[in-house]
């Protein structure tokens, strides 16, 4: 990054300086982000959770579909107690 042999030892020190502080507020900023964010759900999540309600969706309206249109009631165990 820098090559501090060529460079007067003050000098270096200063760059030094506003390298460390910019380090610090870089951080700082990244800890105050993760903060807000934290709890929110990312975009993956919402995406997974759309794409499920997708399918699920889909796959209702597959099964009501695919499902035999006969007058004949079907039997169920409840029926039967």
């Amino acid at each position: 990054m820098y090559d501090f042999t060529i460079i007067h030892p003050v000098l270096a020190r200063a760059i030094t300086k506003v390298r460390c502080s910019d380090l610090l507020e870089e951080a700082e900023f990244r800890r105050l982000v993760k903060r807000v964010t934290f709890g929110q759900p990312q975009l993956s999540d919402r995406l997974f959770l759309s794409t499920g309600d997708a399918l699920i969706a889909c796959g209702l309206w597959l099964k009501a579909r695919c499902q035999p249109r006969s007058s004949v009631p079907f039997l169920r165990a409840d029926q039967w107690t």
